[in-house]
């Protein structure tokens, strides 16, 4: 659960892990984006069209894919390159449009959906 810039998060043991991360306005994602250990957590902003991306050590990566109105999704659409790593993209609901980042950083484009 993502709740007022912190993630709530259900361990196995199930235990409760709780991480600050984002400011109201985010949208929340969450995967593997260093390739490394378990999926960790992200926001989208769309006031910016940025991702606020946790990595396994605590550090920040910002990558800046996106505009307002769009929404996030997460997955490894480009076959990690060899490895486990998850990519970002945007759904823009007003193209009917996914924009999805490759790990190279190129862009590639798939209608999918109806423009609203």
């Amino acid at each position: 659960v993502w709740r007022g810039g912190v993630f709530h998060l259900r361990n196995d043991d199930g235990s409760i892990s709780k991480v600050d991360w984002g400011q109201a306005g985010d949208l929340p994602v969450s995967g593997n984006w260093d390739g490394s250990g378990p999926d960790n957590v992200g926001v989208f902003r769309p006031s910016t069209g940025k991702f606020h991306l946790r990595m396994d050590d605590g550090s920040l990566t910002v990558l800046d894919w996106g505009q307002s109105g769009d929404l996030p999704v997460a997955a490894n659409w480009d076959g990690g390159n060899g490895g486990p790593a998850v990519n970002v993209g945007v759904w823009r609901p007003s193209q009917g449009r996914f924009h999805l980042r490759n790990d190279d950083g190129s862009l590639t484009a798939l209608d999918w959906g109806q423009p609203r």
